[in-house]
C-alpha cells in the first residue's frame, strides 16, 4: 500500500494500491477531526468503474500529491499510545466548540475570555494539546463550565 497525502483543504488522507500500469483499488482514509479516528472506504476501481474513469481517479490523486510525503503510519501509532489523554483532550474541544456555538463566539472571542491567543485556542480546539488539570480548573473558571464530567 502506497499511502499519498493529498492537499484538498480537509484533513484527509488517500492511499492507492497500485498493480502493474492500472490500480485494482482506491482506498480512502478521511479522519473524523472531532475525535482522530480514521474511516477507511476501498472501492474497487474494475468492478466500479471502466479502466478510463480508473485512470482518471489515479491521475486526479498524481496531480494533487503533496510534496510531503505522508505520516500516516507514525500518526497512527502516536495516536495509538498517547490514546488515553487524547481522549481527554478531544472532549475539551468539543466541549469548548459547544460553548462557542451556544454563546455565537469565534475563536478570538474565546481567546480574549480565556485570556490567551487565538493560537492557543486553535491548539485547544485541535483536541491534541495535553493539558494539566490545573489549565483545564482555569478553562472551566473563567468560562462557567463544566469541561469533564465526573462520574
Amino acid at each position: 500500500m502506497k499511502f499519498v497525502r493529498i492537499i484538498d483543504g480537509f484533513d484527509h488522507l488517500w492511499a492507492v494500491k497500485a498493480q502493474g500500469k492500472e490500480a485494482d483499488e482506491l482506498t480512502v482514509l478521511f479522519r473524523n477531526w472531532t475525535n482522530g479516528e480514521y474511516l477507511i472506504r476501498t472501492v474497487l476501481l474494475n468492478s466500479l468503474m471502466n479502466n478510463l474513469m480508473a485512470s482518471k481517479a489515479i491521475k486526479f490523486l498524481e496531480e494533487h500529491q503533496s510534496e510531503t510525503p505522508s505520516r500516516f503510519t507514525e500518526e497512527a501509532a502516536w495516536r495509538k499510545e498517547n490514546e488515553g489523554w487524547l481522549r481527554w483532550s478531544r472532549q475539551l474541544a468539543v466541549t469548548l466548540i459547544g460553548y462557542m456555538q451556544d454563546n455565537g463566539l469565534k475563536r478570538a472571542d474565546l481567546a480574549a475570555r480565556l485570556g490567551v491567543s487565538p493560537q492557543y485556542v486553535s491548539k485547544l480546539l485541535s483536541g491534541t494539546e495535553n493539558l494539566s488539570f490545573k489549565s483545564v480548573a482555569n478553562i472551566e473558571e473563567k468560562l462557567g463550565i463544566t469541561c469533564f464530567a465526573m462520574t
